[in-house]
């Protein structure tokens, strides 16, 4: 769990301000478009962010399905930078976050 989310962190989040909200926030912007389907990611983004702290912060045991969740959200992530045939950089996801539309990215 940690591993995955260390991953997730360096590639959405690489300054240390803020960081559940901001892995949150740009991991759903560059999954999901803009709309509900974004929000709700979001949402279930920010869940999973709370089991990542358990698992770094306590000896509680992680649990199977927030682990699972999170493979999942890294795995679709990464396919989606092979099928773009690029890593995003902080530019690109903050373009995502903030722009009406996909047109207006730099």
């Amino acid at each position: 769990m940690l591993a995955l989310w260390g991953g997730i962190e360096q590639l959405f989040a690489p300054s240390s301000g803020e960081l559940r909200f901001r892995v949150a926030a740009l991991l759903a912007s560059y999954l999901e478009n803009p709309g509900p389907s974004r929000q709700s990611r979001y949402k279930e983004i920010l869940k999973l962010y709370d089991h990542r702290s358990i698992a770094a912060h306590t000896t509680t045991q992680v649990e199977l399905n927030p682990l699972i969740k999170t493979l999942v959200i890294m795995r679709n992530a990464l396919i989606k930078m092979v099928d773009d045939e690029k890593v995003p950089n902080q530019g690109d996801l903050e373009s995502l976050l903030f722009c009406a539309t996909p047109d207006s990215q730099s």
